[in-house]
């Protein structure tokens, strides 16, 4: 096998991620050597111009063979990506990717735009790569299997779970309740679980890789759900981390798992909280039968999803690209005419006939600044999705708060009824095709038509990039802000915090005029913040990584 020279590792290296377990430990035995870059944490410190910036002066001085993007994706600039393609020809980009059912026609397709070779964790969602024409895709399965392994030792926990309690749709908080309530004897671990005082007495906290691999070995029946926090199921890596260290796994039925896993030979699932309680009390009474299922697992784990074989089988292959092997943009042959308030005044036979040259349309508005690939990708959602109506996502930028919250459209049309997702619309992210707006020009012209529009489910392809800045901050409730909402000012005041100056870059004198001029939400969240003591753990071992 070809050594690799340098490899650069985006993402955090805190043991208490995934990404460090599962990746950073691998990548550094496929490498001589390997060195890290943190997005996130950079900008938290320093901000996302700094952070882009930064990255770049990375790559300059360090001239890695192959960058692998593990995390704080969102917070690079498109542009990062394409000065990577232009300045640096020979360094091979990768990006793993998972849960395409919800993330594919929102972010992935339009991210291997600008990332050399995407690793695609469902095998099923290939073909949508290559209905879409995206060369550099490869279907990868693994987990850290030298990592994840068996110990001897003395199985304290009947059974455990370890992992986040994610949304009310994910169902984990109501499950492991019922498992409670029934006199199950569960141990529960992973950030965020400090909210349910309900579940406090079998709550161990957070936990670093190393004693996270102790725990699974420590446990009779390690559980998996596979519900996300959209309420899909999708294919859960827990699975593999438990079974690669011979613990038996009992795993929210998903069929991704099959036909690799049988059914009662090496995978043993459950559809129901009733069904999952009987097959816990039936495994705890069976060891012998619980032992050969965990045991059958392990060995087809080991044997087939060792993430540091396959891969470094799939690096040998890029290393055989040409040197100067770099996706290129593919060419959109459409145009869009972008409309103001004047244009949608016009009678309607005039409006159709500025239209008819145009294969999109778009809306001006006086409080928007659109960002760099803006057009293109709006135009690529509607290209390959087949739907009329593209949403991209924005930043909210005011004096002194550059880029203080982001929009994330999908989460907010999921999360929010439709009157409150059109409440926090601005026109000029939404793009159309040109029959959809003659079909509905009535609607287009009548004042605030963003928040007349009855988008259905078949009809939007959101596209989860910021493309715009709009300078006007939202008005609403704060449950409804925080849904759609992600309040990216906290980290401004933990900057504030880590340079010891209060007064850096005027942030708090941003604040200051929000709250003067009635957005009451940011003193809200501040306080809520504070109180949260989960959140700020998180952010101090973020410091200490």
């Amino acid at each position: 096998m070809k050594e690799i020279n340098k490899i650069l590792f985006v993402g955090s290296k805190s043991r208490y991620n995934s990404p460090y377990q599962n990746w950073y430990l691998v990548l550094k035995n496929l490498s001589r050597e390997i060195i890290s870059f943190d997005p996130h944490w950079t900008n938290i410190c320093h901000g996302r111009e700094y952070m882009n910036l930064a990255f770049i002066k990375t790559l300059e001085k360090e001239q890695p063979s192959l960058v692998f993007f593990l995390g704080g994706l969102d917070e690079f600039e498109l542009g990062t990506f394409m000065e990577i393609k232009k300045k640096f020809p020979n360094i091979k980009t990768f990006i793993p990717l998972s849960d395409e059912d919800v993330r594919f026609e929102s972010y992935s397709r339009f991210m291997l735009l600008f990332i050399d070779y995407g690793l695609v964790f469902e095998k099923w969602f290939l073909d949508n790569f290559k209905n879409d024409g995206t060369p550099g895709i490869y279907h990868l399965e693994g987990i850290n299997t030298s990592f994840f392994r068996p110990i001897k030792m003395e199985k304290k926990y009947d059974v455990c779970f370890i992992g986040r309690p994610l949304s009310k749709k994910s169902q984990r908080h109501s499950f492991i309740d019922y498992l409670k309530r029934n006199g199950i004897k569960i141990a529960l671990f992973g950030p965020g679980w400090e909210k349910h005082k309900n579940l406090k007495d079998i709550y161990g906290g957070p936990l670093e890789s190393g004693e996270m691999v102790n725990i699974i070995n420590q446990s009779k029946i390690s559980l998996c759900f596979s519900r996300g926090s959209d309420g899909n199921l999708h294919e859960n890596y827990r699975f593999f981390e438990a079974g690669s260290c011979n613990v038996f796994v009992l795993t929210e039925f998903f069929k991704g798992y099959s036909p690799e896993f049988k059914e009662g030979k090496d995978i043993i699932t459950f559809r129901t909280k009733e069904e999952m309680l009987a097959k816990i009390k039936y495994f705890l009474k069976n060891n012998k039968k619980r032992e050969e299922i965990a045991n059958r697992a392990y060995k087809k784990i080991v044997n087939n999803y060792s993430l540091e074989k396959n891969l470094g089988r799939i690096i040998q292959r890029t290393l055989k690209d040409r040197k100067d092997f770099k996706k290129k943009l593919p060419k959109i042959n459409k145009k869009t005419i972008y409309l103001s308030e004047d244009d949608l005044r016009l009678e309607p036979q005039k409006l159709k006939n500025k239209l008819k040259d145009f294969d999109y349309v778009g809306f001006k508005d006086r409080f928007s600044e659109k960002l760099d690939y803006h057009e293109y990708l709006q135009q690529y959602s509607l290209l390959k999705s087949g739907k009329p109506i593209s949403i991209c996502d924005f930043f909210v930028s005011r004096p002194f708060l550059e880029n203080y919250m982001y929009f994330d459209s999908r989460d907010a049309f999921k999360r929010l009824d439709q009157n409150k997702f059109r409440n926090f619309l601005n026109k000029s992210q939404i793009m159309v095709t040109q029959k959809f707006f003659i079909k509905n020009i009535s609607l287009f012209k009548q004042n605030n038509f963003e928040k007349k529009i009855n988008f259905g489910k078949t009809k939007v392809n959101f596209v989860n990039f910021p493309l715009l800045k709009v300078k006007k901050s939202p008005k609403g409730d704060l449950d409804s802000i925080k849904n759609a909402f992600r309040l990216e000012f906290i980290y401004f005041l933990y900057a504030m915090k880590h340079h010891k100056n209060p007064f850096r870059k005027g942030h708090l004198l941003g604040i200051l005029l929000e709250s003067l001029d009635g957005v009451f939400f940011i003193m809200n969240e501040i306080w809520d913040a504070w109180r949260d003591k989960d959140r700020r753990a998180q952010l101090e071992i973020y410091e200490q990584t």
